[in-house]
Parts: structure tokens; sequence; C-alpha cells
């Protein structure tokens, strides 16, 4: 019984600091969290605490040298394993735009350096002295090749990267290829249409609480909906309305339903029924 009251206050000691000091949930799950109770369980009683002076200070020295020998230790990798530059391209909603660069070596990944770009001519020429700029910095003898996405400006500069410097790859980020390929599916006709279909029959759900819920207790989940702007998303979803397709069905015959002011004909309820119950759905 001492043990359980001990866990209870202790517990609740420490769900107080995560909710009061608003720390996120997912902290718990970081494995410093289960070291720092197994180092304060180690102490003992009768230890100091360390108070915001110290950890901004001593504290905050201590870990950031830390992080430069693991930083050391990664780069002297290089020379064996060989390095990768990733560069990537991010224009914000404020079309305020960065190029981050970052390393991959022995299936780690270490952020190497942002650029502000937001007033310079993103063509070839720019893209290419960027990309140089880094691998001498990092050292040309350790790059075996430069990942980008596969925008036209990004593929002529790495390909007059692989021209000056032949011992060196472009490869373009083989994820960007892919959206490309579904965005140039999206604009078939055929396609648009489908997805069209598939968006009236998301919307209408997730805009009204009744049918959504009882489209949950039909499919017991949910069903992702299609994005105008994010082509893999349409694919996905149309894949979950697939997968649903019985028990949608199911839902739209079924007495509650029936029964429900939202199969009224003429209404967006019955079209988006006749939708789901039409052979060709």
């Amino acid at each position: 019984m001492l043990k359980k009251d001990k866990k209870k206050d202790m517990w609740r000691a420490i769900g107080s600091w995560f909710h009061f000091s608003h720390i996120l949930v997912n902290a718990a799950a970081n494995s410093y969290y289960r070291s720092t109770i197994s180092a304060i369980e180690a102490a003992g009683q009768g230890v100091d605490l360390p108070g915001s002076k110290d950890i901004y200070g001593q504290l905050l020295d201590s870990n950031k040298e830390d992080l430069q020998r693991w930083i050391a230790s990664y780069k002297n990798k290089w020379s064996t394993y060989g390095l990768t530059v990733m560069c990537d391209g991010w224009t914000g909603l404020t079309r305020w735009s960065i190029i981050n660069f970052l390393t991959y070596c022995d299936e780690k990944i270490f952020f190497y350096k942002s650029i502000d770009v937001s007033n310079k001519m993103h063509d070839a020429t720019y893209i290419l002295g960027l990309m140089e700029e880094v691998i001498d910095s990092v050292g040309e003898q350790h790059v075996v090749q430069v990942i980008t996405d596969n925008g036209s400006q990004y593929k002529t500069a790495g390909e007059l990267l692989m021209e000056q410097r032949p011992q060196i790859y472009w490869t373009p980020c083989a994820a960007h290829c892919i959206d490309l390929i579904l965005m140039d599916i999206g604009k078939i006709h055929r396609v648009q249409q489908v997805v069209k279909i598939a968006q009236t029959i998301t919307r209408f759900i997730y805009n009204h609480t009744w049918v959504l819920s009882l489209m949950r207790t039909y499919t017991g989940g949910e069903i992702l909906r299609p994005d105008i702007t994010r082509f893999a998303t349409n694919y996905i979803a149309l894949d979950s309305l697939l997968q649903k397709k019985t028990a949608l069905r199911q839902m739209f015959v079924s007495a509650e339903w029936q029964e429900s002011r939202y199969a009224r004909a003429g209404t967006d309820g019955s079209h988006v029924e006749n939708l789901v119950t039409s052979q060709s759905f």
C-alpha cells in the first residue's frame, strides 16, 4: 500500500509538471525522460536540483560539447562511407523562401545549413553555386552524390555539377518524382471526374455530424479526405473509399439512413446516396 501511495504521488507530480509547464505529451516517449527519472532515483534524497540558470548555463554548454563530439564522430565516417548532400527548397505562405542542406552518411541525417533565398533568382546557375559551396565546405573528396527535387532549375544544376565534377552523381528525389507522376495522372479527365466524386462524398459526410457518426459506426474508422493541393492524398483517399465500399453501401441502405432527413429526395444526402449505391461506384 505504501508503494502504491508513493507511485500515486509521483505520477501526480510528474503529470502536474507536464500539464502546467505545457510540455508535449510525446516527451514522455523520449529516452531522455526515463534516463532523467533513473538519474534522480540514483542520486537519492538531499541532492539539489538545477535551476533555470544552471539549465541554460553550464548544462547547456555541456550538452553543446557532447553534441559537437557526436558531430565530430559522424564526420569521421565520411571518408569511409561517403557522403550524400541533400538539397531541399521550401516556400511558405508568406512567400519566404529557404533552401535547406542536409548530409546523409551511415544511415544518419544531419542538418548542415539553411539559406534564405527569398530575394534571389532561383535559376540553375545560382542553385549550382550553392551546391558547390556546400560541397567545398564539407570536402569534395567525401561527396558521392547530391539529391534534389526534380524542378527544372535543380535538374539543370545537377547535370552541370556532374559535368564539372564527374565523380559526383546528381540524383532526383524519388518521392518528388512520384508526386509529379501522380500530378500528371491527375490531369487526365477521367481521373479528375473520379476524384471529384470522391470529394463530393467525403465532403458531405464530414460536413454533417450525424452522418459522420453513422459512417464511423458502419466502417469502423475514418475515410481519408481528398485534398485538391496534395496529389498523392487523392489516391490514398480513393483507396480508402474502395476498402470501405461495402460498409458505405450498407450505411446508405440502412434503416437509420432511410429514416433520416438527409435521405429525402432532392437533397445533397440523396445525391450522395445515389453515387455510393450506383453500379459505377
